[in-house]
């Protein structure tokens, strides 16, 4: 993650890559895509971690089932629950921006993010989450990892298990080495071809797309992160554009230059939950998971317009 803003402001690094081979990992990742979709029987369950605590931008410790519950007194009949791997990780910063864009999401959003209560409140004010909030999306912290450990998310390049690593130190490796791996793609199926596409755009791409990144280009760059941009670098560009090339690359550099700065304040400090990857997970009222992400990687995580889908097709029913 610390180098990733690199590639997001030299596309040399990537010059290695064929467009054979781009082709070859945008399809793959539109494959893993789609198996949420395709699953008979959805993996998750609510019962793995409502027991499980976590903490809230208060400091306080609660269980997380009791955020996750549906009661009648509730205006929403499903949550959507978006373990954001770390405050210090694209992922996180991508999906909550996504999420912050979208238009009256028809159901309670918590988003659990793995580190301490000060990066999560680091990460809520980087972002200004909490302003125009109506109360649908709900921040909170787990800093072990326990939630995705539960929910068997993806551990990342080389991981290997925490027992292992304290009795044979040696036979682990360098957590930043992982990362490092990551960020050029190994272990992390779809991440280079998304810094292309973050260069390259999408002009078959609806607005919805494109609005989120603009949205957090200009909230970056009111709260000071570079390079700065105004409303007036917009003013002209027809709705109907799609995403322009380096639009979604000028994001990941803005948001990859405070990452780096400010990582000891957002990152976690278990360096084996540098690469621990996260998920989207929908329930209904009953506690029945209805869609289910596993993110594959480094930039390759669940479209929350995707997300939202799900409520057209369940309600459609």
């Amino acid at each position: 993650t610390m180098l990733l803003p690199l590639m997001c402001i030299f596309p040399t690094v990537v010059w290695g890559l064929s467009s054979q081979q781009q082709l070859l990992l945008r399809q793959r990742q539109n494959i893993q895509s789609s198996r949420s979709f395709l699953l008979a029987t959805m993996q998750a369950s609510l019962e793995a971690v409502a027991d499980i605590p976590v903490t809230n931008l208060s400091g306080e410790s609660i269980t997380l089932g009791t955020m996750l519950s549906v009661s009648n007194s509730d205006k929403h009949d499903f949550v959507f629950l978006s373990c954001l791997s770390h405050f210090g990780d694209f992922n996180a910063w991508e999906m909550t921006q996504q999420y912050q864009a979208a238009s009256a999401i028809d159901a309670k959003v918590v988003l659990v993010g793995i580190g301490t209560v000060n990066a999560a409140q680091q990460f809520a004010n980087d972002l200004d989450l909490m302003e125009n909030n109506d109360g649908n999306i709900i921040l909170l912290c787990d800093e072990t990892g326990a939630i995705t450990e539960a929910l068997n998310c993806y551990r990342g390049w080389l991981a290997i298990d925490e027992q292992h690593a304290q009795r044979w130190p040696a036979t682990d490796i360098n957590p930043y080495i992982k990362l490092l791996g990551m960020i050029f793609g190994f272990g992390s199926p779809g991440t280079m071809s998304q810094v292309l596409y973050g260069y390259t755009g999408d002009a078959s791409s609806d607005y919805a797309t494109r609005e989120w990144v603009v949205n957090a280009l200009l909230q970056g760059s009111r709260k000071g992160r570079w390079p700065k941009l105004t409303e007036e670098a917009f003013a002209n560009v027809p709705k109907d554009s799609g995403l322009r090339p380096f639009e979604l690359a000028t994001l990941r550099a803005q948001t990859g230059i405070h990452i780096v700065w400010n990582w000891k304040r957002l990152g976690p400090l278990n360096g084996s939950l540098f690469t621990r990857m996260g998920g989207t997970f929908v329930f209904d009222k009953d506690g029945s998971c209805i869609y289910e992400y596993y993110d594959q990687g480094i930039l390759t995580y669940a479209n929350v317009k995707e997300v939202c889908r799900v409520l057209e097709r369940t309600e459609s029913k």
